[in-house]
């Protein structure tokens, strides 16, 4: 089976996907400070939770990267490109 997709449907797709990513990377900083301080096992399943609640995927070495700094009480910023 061979499906194409429409260009038009391509560019929506990739713009639904970075609002999600735009409201994922809203929602974790604006909880960076009750996060900062906190072990970074316990920031990880924070930042696994928002991930399943926007339907997002990313690398395992970039979702503990992003709990590093969140732990450190450094603002995240996910790049979509």
């Amino acid at each position: 089976m061979h499906v194409e997709i429409n260009s038009d449907i391509e560019r929506q797709i990739a713009a639904m996907m970075q609002k999600a990513f735009k409201r994922f990377e809203g929602d974790l900083n604006h909880r960076r400070s009750r996060l900062q301080g906190r072990p970074v096992a316990e920031v990880r399943r924070a930042v696994d939770s928002a991930l399943r609640k926007y339907g997002l995927d990313l690398p395992d070495a970039t979702v503990a990267g992003l709990a590093q700094c969140l732990a450190e009480g450094r603002q995240i910023r996910v790049s979509t490109r």
